[in-house]
C-alpha cells in the first residue's frame, strides 16, 4: 500500500508535473526528433545528385588530355607480355663458357636461366620471388614465376596456344652457395630499382598531384625559440630504444627536436610539413599530442616515414593486474588519484595549445594548426586493429595508434559504403584516391550508428558518396577504370559502378516479390478441390451462420466457429488423456485398453 501511495501523485503535484504528461512530452520530443533527422537525411541524399552531377564534370575536365592519349596509344601499367629481356637473341650478353651456371644480368633486369646448352632469359618482371634452402649437402635455390591467378590476371599475360606452357617454378640444386647467394642478391637489387620507377609513374599518372620538390635548406635558430619539453617522438630515433624524450623547438625556419641526455637532432622545415595536427587528451585516449604529415618521406633514424608525431603521456598506458586492488566508490586514495590525473590532462592540453599558438604566431611559420577531436569521430578498423578515426577540418585522422593514418580529404574522388544494408550492424568505407594508380583505402566494421553522422560530414564537405550491398574487389576496378577513361566517362563516371546497378538491383528485389506473390494466388485459385482453412477463417459472419444452416456445410465452404472451437476442445482433451491418465475437471479418464490390463495382472 506505501509503494502505490508513493507512486501516484498527490493532490499538490503541478499539473505540468504529472507523471503521464512527463512521458508524454518525451516520447514527443524523440518522434519530433526522428522526424527531424529524417528530414535532413533526405536533403542530404538530395542534394547528393548535384554534387554526383558536378564529380563527373570535374573528372570529364581533369581527364580530357588523358582520354586522347589512350585514343592515340595504350598506357596504363605494362603487361608481362610486354616486357623483353633483350629485343633479340644477339643482344644476349656472352658470359663465361661455363655450363650449368645461374647469371644475373643487371643491365637487362633479366635472369639467364642454362637450357639444353643455352642460356634462356627471364625478366624481373615475371619472377614472383625466390627463396634459398640448405638439403643435405647441397644448396638449392626455388624461383617462382607469376602464372595466372598468383598475383597476377590472364591479361597480363600471352594469348594461350596449344604450343604455350605456364611454367611456375624452378628448382637449382648446387654444391656451393657463392653463386646462388649472388643471384638472389641482383635479383632483390633489380627488383628494388623496378619498384621505384614504378612509383615514378604513378607520382605522374592522372589524378596525381604535380608539385615541385621542397627545397632542403639549413635551419636557421633563433634565441628565442618556442620550446616544448618533455615530449616523445615517434618512430623512435635511437636504435633498439622503446621511447625518445626531448625538446621541440620551433626556429625561424622549421623544428628542431633534440634528445635529453644525447647529440642526436630532427631537423623539419615548415615547408615540408603538409598538415599540421594537435589532438588533445580526450575520452578513450591517454597521450595528448602534435602530429606533423609530410610531403615527401624522410629518413628518421634509420626508418624511413611521412609522419612526425610528438605526445606527452597523461596516464599509464599499461596497469600491473598483480598490484590492484580493491576500489571503492568512497575511497579517499582513488578519489585524490583521479583529481590528480584531471588536472595533469588539463595542464597537458593547455601546454601544448599554448604551444601551437605560440608557433602560429610566428611571423616565419606559415603552418595553420588543425584540431582532431576524438569525440566526434567514429570507429573503424584500417589495418589489423581497432582505432578512433576523426574527421579535422581538411583530413581523416587515427593519430592515438602507431603507424597512423593521415588522410587529405582534398586528395579523395569519392566515398563508398560497402555492406550498408538494414540487416546488419556494420558496414566498411573505402576513400577512393583522385590517383586511378593508387589503391584504395578501406576502412572495415564500422558501427551503423556513425552511418548518417558520416554523411553528414561528408555532405558539408561537398563530397560525393555512393552506397553497395556488397564488397568490391578494388585492383581490379580501378584496374578496369584505368584501361579505358574514356568509356568510364561516357557511362557517366561512378554513377555507372553504383548509383544505377543499386536501382535496378532494387528493381529486380521488387520484381521477384511481386512474382513470387501472383504465384502464390495463381496456386490458391487451382487448387479448388482441397479447400483452404485459412479463407473460411476470415469468412463474414454471414457465410458462416449460412455454412452451419446448412448442416455444417462442404469441406469447400469451411467450418463454422462453433465446429472450430468443439474441435479444439476435443484436441486439448485428447493431449490431456496422452500426459496424465489421472482424472481432470471431474470426469473420469479413459480406461486403458485390455491387453495394458492383462500385463498388469501378471
Amino acid at each position: 500500500t506505501s509503494s502505490t501511495r508513493a507512486s501516484r501523485p498527490s493532490a499538490d503535484t503541478p499539473p505540468d508535473m504529472h507523471p503521464e504528461r512527463i512521458i508524454g512530452s518525451r516520447f514527443r520530443n524523440r518522434t519530433t526528433a526522428a522526424k527531424q533527422d529524417m528530414k535532413d537525411m533526405a536533403q542530404i541524399e538530395e542534394a547528393q545528385v548535384g554534387i554526383r552531377a558536378k564529380k563527373l564534370q570535374e573528372l570529364r575536365v581533369r581527364f580530357a588530355g588523358v582520354v586522347q592519349e589512350q585514343e592515340q596509344g595504350p598506357a596504363g601499367p605494362k603487361a608481362l607480355a610486354e616486357y623483353k629481356a633483350y629485343a633479340s637473341p644477339a643482344h644476349v650478353p656472352a658470359v663465361e663458357p661455363r655450363p650449368n651456371r645461374l647469371h644475373m644480368d643487371g643491365s637487362a633486369d633479366a635472369l639467364l636461366v642454362p637450357m639444353h646448352g643455352a642460356l634462356v632469359p627471364f625478366h624481373v618482371s615475371t619472377i614472383k620471388n625466390m627463396a634459398r634452402s640448405t638439403l643435405d649437402n647441397f644448396q638449392l635455390l626455388r624461383v617462382n614465376f607469376f602464372t595466372p591467378g598468383q598475383g597476377k590476371s590472364a591479361d597480363d599475360f600471352p594469348e594461350p596456344t596449344p604450343a604455350r606452357v605456364y611454367v611456375k617454378e624452378f628448382t637449382f640444386r648446387s654444391e656451393h652457395r657463392d653463386n646462388l647467394d649472388a643471384v638472389m642478391r641482383g635479383f632483390k637489387d633489380s627488383q628494388k630499382r623496378l619498384k621505384m620507377q614504378e612509383q615514378e609513374v604513378q607520382k605522374a599518372a592522372p589524378g596525381a598531384r604535380s608539385r615541385q620538390p621542397v627545397p632542403i635548406v639549413p635551419l636557421q635558430t633563433s634565441r628565442s625559440a618556442v620550446v616544448l619539453r618533455d615530449v616523445n617522438v615517434r618512430p623512435t630515433i635511437g636504435a633498439g630504444s622503446r621511447r625518445t624524450v626531448g625538446s621541440l623547438e620551433a626556429h625561424v625556419n622549421g623544428f628542431r627536436f633534440s634528445i635529453r641526455g644525447g647529440s642526436e637532432k630532427v631537423d623539419v622545415l615548415y615547408a615540408q610539413i603538409k598538415h599540421a595536427i594537435f589532438q588533445p587528451c580526450e575520452r578513450g585516449s591517454l597521450i595528448v599530442l602534435v602530429h606533423f604529415h609530410l610531403w615527401d618521406p624522410m629518413t628518421v633514424g634509420k626508418k624511413t616515414t611521412q609522419d612526425l608525431q610528438f605526445f606527452s603521456e597523461c596516464g599509464s598506458l599499461t596497469e600491473d593486474l598483480t598490484q590492484k586492488r580493491a576500489s571503492s566508490a568512497y575511497d579517499p586514495d582513488e578519489i585524490l588519484e583521479e583529481q590528480n590525473e584531471r588536472q595533469l590532462i588539463e595542464a597537458r592540453n593547455k601546454m601544448f595549445l599554448e604551444f601551437c599558438k605560440q608557433v602560429k604566431g610566428l611571423a616565419s611559420c606559415p603552418l595553420d594548426f588543425d584540431m582532431a577531436k576524438i569525440d566526434a569521430g567514429f570507429t573503424g578498423v584500417p589495418a589489423r586493429s581497432q582505432v578512433d578515426l576523426t574527421f579535422s577540418t581538411k583530413c581523416l585522422v587515427a593519430l592515438q595508434e602507431w603507424p597512423p593514418i593521415c588522410v587529405d580529404m582534398s586528395e579523395v574522388d569519392v566515398v563508398v559504403f560497402e555492406r550498408a544494408i538494414l540487416t546488419l550492424r556494420e558496414f566498411d568505407m573505402v576513400l577512393v584516391h583522385k590517383n586511378y594508380q593508387e589503391l584504395p583505402l578501406r576502412i572495415t566494421t564500422i558501427p551503423k550508428k556513425f552511418f548518417d553522422g558520416i554523411k553528414r560530414w561528408l555532405g558539408k564537405a561537398e563530397m560525393p558518396w555512393y552506397s553497395c550491398a556488397m564488397s568490391m574487389q578494388w585492383p581490379m576496378v580501378m584496374k578496369d577504370i584505368s584501361k579505358d577513361l574514356s568509356t568510364f566517362l561516357d557511362n557517366g563516371g561512378w554513377d555507372a559502378w553504383f548509383a544505377t546497378g543499386g536501382a535496378d538491383s532494387d528493381s529486380d528485389a521488387e520484381g521477384d516479390q511481386e512474382s513470387d506473390f501472383s504465384g502464390g494466388d495463381s496456386d490458391d485459385d487451382d487448387e479448388e478441390d482441397g479447400g483452404d482453412d485459412g479463407e473460411s477463417d476470415f469468412a463474414s459472419e454471414d457465410q458462416s451462420e449460412d455454412s452451419a444452416a446448412g448442416g455444417g456445410g462442404s469441406d469447400e465452404e469451411g467450418e463454422s466457429w462453433d465446429e472450430l472451437e468443439a474441435k479444439a476442445d476435443r484436441a486439448d482433451k485428447k493431449r490431456d488423456r496422452e500426459v496424465s491418465p489421472s482424472p481432470t475437471r471431474g470426469k473420469t479418464a479413459r480406461q486403458p485398453p485390455t491387453r495394458a490390463k492383462r500385463v498388469c495382472r501378471r
